[in-house]
């Protein structure tokens, strides 16, 4: 019994070197990697390598760099990678300011911040652009989009200060960019300048559609300052332009309500006269027919039944 004991521990203890035999050897066989900390120790002299300086670029290697940094940043734009877009775009105006093309660089990243709502930025940029570079070609669009940016941040007076400075550099457009600066100034409760503003941007010679939507704001604003005639003569420059049968019955109705609160009861009538007989099927009809009841004018049976039926008021149609 002894002696299969100890034939037994013997085999073990052999199993046991075998197997650290074994792992040793494959030990061996590694390479040991060295460990680097991830910062020097206390008093540890640091061994980096300090980068080399950055060579000085002719202007034609600037041209060429911030050329194709602007071209990447464009592509990046178009494929809606902003943030790409904004870095390349930086790049150029910080690292190549000099360069033809750092001009549009500054433009396009004011784009990407505006479309990003960093409106903050956006103005940011177009005022690094009017500054840095003012005869640029981006410098009109630039001038209105900072407006647009200071608008968006709620600065009115800056906005405004832009936009009128947009419309002195392209009057060619000027009336479009006035109606914005009437809304402003209407904001800001200047209704007289509000006002000029409107009436310069009508005579301005833009399309009929832009043209007509001015004069309503005029009108409008003439009738809040209860100047009723004037909001009566613009509505009447209004139907000399509008030929839409939906949309003039709405203007025959606010000129009668302009000449009827100006005291002229009888080019009132004739207004509203013109909405019932002519544009019965319209909105304006019904309240229009009301409104010749309180003056006392007689409309005949047959077209009282027909603007009432059109109005669904089949009841007192019949």
């Amino acid at each position: 019994m002894m002696m299969r004991r100890l034939i037994l521990l013997l085999v073990g203890l052999l199993v046991v070197l075998l197997v650290a035999l074994a792992v040793a050897l494959f030990r061996g066989s590694r390479p040991v990697l060295p460990s680097v900390p991830l910062s020097p120790s206390a008093g540890a002299t640091s061994t980096s390598i300090p980068p080399s300086p950055t060579p000085t670029l002719t202007p034609a290697q600037h041209e060429a760099v911030a050329a194709r940094l602007l071209d990447e940043g464009r592509q990046a734009q178009s494929d809606g990678d902003y943030e790409l877009a904004i870095r390349r775009f930086v790049d150029v105006v910080t690292l190549h300011p000099d360069t033809t093309t750092a001009p549009d660089a500054d433009f396009h990243l004011g784009e990407c911040y505006d479309f990003l709502d960093e409106h903050s930025l956006s103005l940011g940029a177009f005022k690094h652009l009017l500054a840095r570079y003012p005869t640029s070609p981006h410098a009109a669009p630039a001038t209105y989009l900072a407006g647009a940016s200071a608008e968006a941040l709620g600065d009115r007076q800056s906005a405004l200060a832009y936009y009128q400075d947009y419309a002195r550099l392209r009057p060619l457009v000027s009336g479009y960019v006035l109606v914005r600066v009437g809304d402003l100034l209407q904001t800001d409760g200047k209704l007289a300048e509000a006002a000029a503003a409107y009436d310069t941007s009508s005579k301005a010679g833009l399309p009929p559609s832009p043209t007509v939507d001015t004069l309503q704001r005029l009108a409008e604003l003439r009738t809040k300052q209860k100047d009723h005639l004037a909001a009566a003569a613009t509505y009447e420059q209004i139907l000399q332009i509008a030929r839409s049968s939906w949309y003039r019955p709405l203007i025959l109705s606010r000129l009668a309500a302009s000449y009827e609160a100006a005291g002229n009861p009888a080019k009132a009538q004739d207004a509203y006269l013109s909405v019932v007989f002519d544009y019965p099927q319209s909105d304006p009809a019904a309240s229009s027919l009301q409104a010749l009841d309180k003056l006392g004018a007689r409309v005949d049976t047959f077209q009282r039944a027909t603007v009432l039926f059109n109005a669904e008021q089949y009841e007192q149609a019949i």
